[in-house]
Parts: structure tokens; C-alpha cells; sequence
């Protein structure tokens, strides 16, 4: 299943979008966890989730991430992320409860107050269209081992000077610096 993508992503639209995903999910014993930015939260069923999603309930608030463990998987997709409040940096957690961190969905990170980096994890092979939306962020390090960027991944990242890109990358699925005015150092 693929996710509409959202051109100019808000925390509605990336939740609206991410909701039809999930409602491909009820009844498929997927689990979704809501965790807070130091990576603890608490579990879901993912057709529960979907539900309270379309019920206005479910929207995880700021600064928090959603993980989704799809059935007979033993990896995490990092769903969702709204980060509002300045910071320098941001770390995604390599694993949560003891699953690896594979995948950044479509939209995945909402980063309006990162500044700084964002730091993910050796583990993720995959980052969705869209995969940024974090318009002051200033670097960004792909690490290796990450062999598939969405289309536009850094779309709206107006503020991004270098970018660090790994040499496992073999896929590429359109431009991915599009508005990325002050970029001027790409590895």
C-alpha cells in the first residue's frame, strides 16, 4: 500500500494520509507504540489505532514519534513524528522494546523546531518521500546502510547547508533537494 503523498506536510494532513495506511492494517495483528522523544511509550493495536485515528482520539500530540511493527515482522516503521519545540538536535531511536528501527515512512519526520541534526540510526534501509520536513534544520547525515530515499526527501528544507549521503544508497525515486536554497556541501 502506498501512502498519498502530502506536498506541504501539517500534523493533520501526514495523520490523515497516515490513517489510510493503517486502515489497511485492521484486523492484520500490526502494533503501533506512541512513545515520547527518549523512545518510551506504550503499545497499540494497530486496528484499534486506526479507529480512535478517524474518532479525532488518536493524534499523539508534539514531540512524540509513532512506531509501527507490521504482523510477522520483528523491524519498526517510524510512522510519525511532530517535533514543535526548538531544539538543536534529533536522534531517532535505533530500537524500541528491542525492534529495530528499519524504515522512515512517507512524512515521517515532522521537524518544525530542529535546528541542529537529525541523527538516525545504522539500522533504518529506507527513508519515504518526504521523508523531512524540517524547515531550519541545518545537516543531515544519511548513515550507511540506508539503501532507498523517497522522492523529494528533503523537500521544504529551505534552511539545509550539507548533507551527508551513504555509500550503500543504490535507489533513488526523484529529486531530493527541491527548495533547498542553502545547500552548498553535499557528500
Amino acid at each position: 500500500y502506498r501512502v498519498p503523498l502530502v506536498r506541504e506536510p501539517s500534523a493533520d494532513s501526514v495523520l490523515k494520509a497516515g490513517a489510510e495506511k493503517l486502515r489497511c492494517w485492521t484486523g492484520s495483528g500490526s502494533r503501533v507504540c506512541v512513545t515520547d522523544l527518549d523512545g518510551s511509550g506504550e503499545w497499540f493495536d494497530g486496528a484499534e489505532y486506526y479507529e480512535s485515528l478517524l474518532a479525532g482520539e488518536g493524534s499523539p500530540g508534539y514531540d512524540r514519534m509513532v512506531f509501527v511493527k507490521y504482523e510477522g515482522t520483528e523491524e519498526l516503521e517510524l510512522w510519525y513524528t511532530n517535533v514543535l519545540w526548538s531544539r538543536e538536535d534529533f536522534s531517532v531511536p535505533e530500537q524500541i522494546d528491542g525492534y529495530p528501527v528499519t524504515e522512515l515512512g512517507v512524512n515521517a519526520l515532522m521537524l518544525d523546531g530542529v535546528t541542529g541534526t537529525v541523527q538516525i540510526p545504522g539500522t533504518v534501509r529506507s527513508i519515504g518521500a518526504h521523508g523531512y520536513f524540517a524547515p531550519d534544520l541545518k545537516e543531515a547525515h544519511i548513515p550507511e546502510g540506508v539503501e532507498h530515499l523517497g522522492a523529494f526527501v528533503f523537500d521544504s528544507c529551505e534552511a539545509l547547508e550539507r548533507v551527508t549521503l551513504p555509500a550503500t544508497l543504490t535507489k533513488v525515486d526523484g529529486g531530493l533537494f527541491p527548495g533547498c536554497s542553502m545547500l552548498t556541501d553535499i557528500e
